[in-house]
């Protein structure tokens, strides 16, 4: 199918593209004629990203760095302006949780309580920071933040409830901030996805 939508030429960047569903998302925007700057904090996934766009017959940039340090953000945008010109579009992907699912509060270690809040709070904010000069001095641009159903208080894992219930307060506070400039901020919360794992 042949994509003529504005949306699909834009300069896309996917956090987290190195899990199914963020090659999923870089893949449709690839394949819709966007160049896609893909993500991971590990080269090996990084690169698989990478593959698996051009194996769809896109073209990405691949970027192996951390969003939850703010080093990382920084090499990130620095990579999408260098090579692209600057950011379109941010997919605020990367989320998960330590520790094992089911992981009820009072068995919970500060460490996975800790990495968990960074991964899917930290991890949004920082891109976003450092994306929205740019984007508000062109008067355009999109951020969504992939959340999830977990957002309204998923039993027996209350580190990754609290911060998806975090990022969908976030999202809306920034919306509200930025649509003055045409700059829209959206969340979706997908319910449980078979990742292939």
């Amino acid at each position: 199918m042949t994509r003529t939508n504005e949306f699909y030429r834009q300069r896309p960047v996917v956090t987290g593209s190195g899990g199914a569903m963020g090659a999923a998302i870089a893949i449709e925007l690839a394949t819709g004629g966007a160049t896609v700057v893909v993500i991971d904090r590990l080269a090996e996934r990084t690169s698989a990203a990478v593959d698996a766009v051009r194996g769809a017959g896109g073209v990405a940039i691949g970027v192996t760095a951390s969003v939850t340090r703010t080093e990382g953000a920084d090499f990130i945008m620095s990579e999408a302006f260098d090579r692209l010109g600057g950011v379109d579009i941010l997919v605020n992907n990367v989320g998960g949780s330590k520790g094992r699912m089911e992981n009820p509060i009072w068995e919970m270690s500060e460490d996975e309580w800790d990495s968990t809040i960074a991964v899917n709070l930290r991890g949004t904010y920082l891109c976003p920071h450092l994306a929205l000069p740019g984007m508000i001095g062109c008067r355009a641009g999109k951020i969504i933040n992939i959340v999830s159903v977990s957002w309204s208080g998923r039993p027996f894992n209350a580190a990754y409830a609290a911060s998806k219930a975090a990022v969908v307060s976030f999202t809306s506070s920034v919306a509200a901030s930025v649509g003055r400039y045409n700059i829209n901020v959206n969340a979706v919360a997908p319910g449980m996805t078979w990742t292939g794992g």
